[in-house]
């Protein structure tokens, strides 16, 4: 499994595309764990379990969640902004987060709408499985 938890890195990976900023009390916070209750626009990352590793080699396939939750009214820009980090992730460079390398991104269905929170603040929500060469791993041979 990757060394770090996936969700802090497509975070970090959505903080360096400019998507956001990580727990920014305002403008477009991005936040691991439960969504808070501001500001009102923000990005939820959460990693979502993913297929199962390689027993043999060093190649993990973690999944992770990105919720993206607009302004009251806020609908096109919420889908703005998931739009943004779709492109932010799907068919990224190999990219070194930590002692992990996080080889390709793969999104899993469409974005999704899933209604309003108790606010009438829309939420929609994007899932992606990524391939991640970790740096060790105890009984398992690096794949380069």
């Amino acid at each position: 499994m990757p060394k770090a938890l996936p969700a802090k890195a497509v975070a970090d990976m959505l903080v360096t595309a400019g998507c956001g900023t990580f727990a920014a009390v305002s403008g477009w916070g991005i936040f691991i764990g439960p969504l808070p209750k501001k500001p009102d626009t923000c990005i939820l990352v959460n990693s979502t379990g993913g297929r199962n590793p390689f027993p043999n080699f060093l190649l993990d396939f973690p999944s992770v969640q990105v919720m993206v939750r607009g302004s009251e009214n806020g609908h096109e820009d919420a889908w703005d902004k998931a739009s943004a980090c779709v492109d932010a992730l799907l068919g990224m460079s190999s990219t070194a987060m930590g002692s992990d390398t996080y080889l390709a991104c793969n999104q899993i269905g469409d974005i999704s709408f899933l209604g309003l929170d108790e606010n009438q603040r829309p939420l929609f929500s994007a899932n992606f499985s990524f391939i991640v060469e970790p740096a060790s791993g105890t009984h398992r041979v690096a794949i380069s």
